[in-house]
């Protein structure tokens, strides 16, 4: 929801202190903390950034930068975590400047599925409480 007076919006688009739940409601999946390395190639141009992962979903993620790369890119992505990898083109859904960008996976082969499953099951067990579900 935009506020009232315009004065009060961000450079982002968001009222200062508001949390932007316009990419939230979209989700079909739930996003778990995880904390990752991030490699982020731009298909194309080959640009490289590295930086950190904080979310993760069967379908995407969040990467904390303060250089998105622009809604709509297609990039190589690169998640490394203690002593695994998951590899996968990408594209990215969101950005926003000084803040990081939202990732959706295009082609995961079934052996980077099976890492990322992996991670996500490793994640969801060591959840105390899950709302709505019975695993602790």
């Amino acid at each position: 929801m935009m506020p009232d007076n315009p004065s009060q919006q961000t450079a982002t688009g968001v009222t200062s202190g508001a949390r932007d739940s316009r990419h939230t409601e979209r989700r079909s999946v739930a996003r778990y903390p995880f904390v990752a390395t991030a490699e982020v190639t731009e298909s194309g141009s080959e640009i490289k950034l590295w930086a950190r992962a904080s979310e993760l979903s069967l379908k995407g993620c969040r990467i904390d930068t303060g250089r998105p790369f622009l809604a709509g890119a297609r990039i190589h992505l690169q998640l490394l975590r203690g002593n695994g990898a998951f590899k996968t083109q990408a594209k990215v859904i969101y950005s926003l400047e000084g803040i990081g960008m939202g990732i959706v996976f295009l082609t995961p082969t079934p052996d980077q599925q099976a890492v990322l499953e992996g991670w996500l099951l490793e994640l969801v067990t060591s959840t105390t409480e899950l709302p709505g579900s019975n695993l602790k």
